[in-house]
């Protein structure tokens, strides 16, 4: 099921997992960044989700003002519907990088247990192991 899709990229629900998997591309565009995660909160505040797998390999630039927001209004609402888990699929960039690092140390505050992949294959293997 399709939570949102939009240029930044989509978010779907995997129902018999509960697992939301997003995949966001391109430039970062901030405004339209709260926007989709305005959207995924709304899902999150009606819907069981027990993981995340989110991809940021196709994603360029900084979305480091979204941090805020996330510690402030997205998680507090997850770990309400259940949110144990997430896995960042990454590419070999720095900034991204650090970016999953920072996301790492801000799930650690919420309890929700951060591990980032290399590829798809290894993110749902450690997904399907917590779930």
């Amino acid at each position: 099921m399709i939570v949102v899709e939009d240029k930044l990229g989509i978010t779907k629900y995997l129902e018999d997992k509960k697992i939301i998997v997003s995949a966001y591309k391109g430039r970062v565009d901030i405004d339209m960044s709260f926007d989709h995660l305005a959207k995924v909160i709304e899902f999150y505040k009606h819907n069981e989700v027990r993981a995340a797998i989110i991809d940021l390999r196709e994603l360029y630039g900084s979305f480091a003002v979204v941090m805020d927001y996330l510690g402030k209004a997205f998680y507090p609402i997850a770990i309400k519907s259940g949110l144990k888990a997430q896995a960042y699929i990454l590419k070999n960039d720095l900034i991204i990088e650090n970016l999953a690092s920072k996301l790492q140390m801000l799930t650690k505050k919420f309890n929700v247990e951060a591990r980032t992949f290399y590829t798809k294959e290894e993110a749902n293997q450690w997904i399907n192991s917590i779930i």
